[in-house]
């Protein structure tokens, strides 16, 4: 999960391949409406999302009912949202879908939340919060749209990110940049790069915080799903 550019797609099918699991493309539900809306630069409202949502959480509680593992990506902004992902409403304590206790939304160095999917009276939903930086976001985005090919143009970034609410208690892992070291060679100027490793912030070392790439991700993240 997390706002547009953060790279749910490319770390969903990874974790998906890695994890022998299927994927879900959130973007895929979209109703045409919500879509035209986006590609013209338009926000999309509660009401717009409401439905799409619906129709993510049906194929959630499928896989749910059949006891499989599913990757979905989905911006899933807001609490309410995230609710509505895991018990099939906005408002867990006001239906009986919470006795669904139950799967799975796929965002990460990658730090892990206290809750976990297997608490006692958790849903099995389990959210992954991808986090790059906002100039990575921008540039990201700005590179699919000269690619062409997506409908969510980079003009709509601003508005992601003031939607977005997330308390850390929530997620079952946060990816965020890591640093890598960067030294240079002696006498050749060659840079030997390590993304995830810490280095003090003195000596001959330069830091630079660089966010993690999907198969990296999905290695770490597969590795935890396995082996809790």
């Amino acid at each position: 999960m997390g706002v547009a550019g953060c790279g749910k797609s490319s770390v969903g099918t990874a974790l998906a391949r890695a994890l022998g699991a299927p994927f879900l493309e959130g973007d895929e539900l979209h109703p045409p409406e919500n879509i035209a809306k986006m590609r013209s630069g338009i926000p999309l409202t509660d009401e717009d999302r409401w439905p799409w949502l619906y129709r993510i959480r049906e194929r959630i509680a499928k896989a749910l009912e059949f006891g499989d593992r599913l990757v979905v990506s989905c911006s899933a902004l807001k609490p309410v949202y995230r609710n509505l992902l895991c018990w099939g409403a906005p408002d867990p304590h006001s239906t009986a879908a919470r006795s669904c206790t139950s799967t799975a939304a796929a965002s990460t160095g990658i730090t892990a939340a206290a809750a976990t999917p297997s608490s006692p009276g958790a849903s099995r939903v389990a959210y992954i919060l991808l986090q790059p930086s906002e100039a990575d976001l921008r540039r990201r985005l700005a590179a699919r749209a000269a690619a062409g090919g997506h409908f969510m143009p980079p003009s709509l970034l601003g508005s992601q990110l003031a939607a977005l609410e997330v308390q850390p208690e929530e997620m079952w892992a946060v990816v965020e940049p890591r640093q890598r070291r960067q030294q240079q060679g002696a006498g050749h100027g060659a840079a030997a790069a390590v993304a995830g490793e810490v280095t003090p912030a003195d000596g001959p070392h330069c830091q630079e915080l660089v966010f993690p790439a999907a198969e990296v991700i999905a290695t770490e993240l597969a590795a935890r799903l396995q082996h809790p």
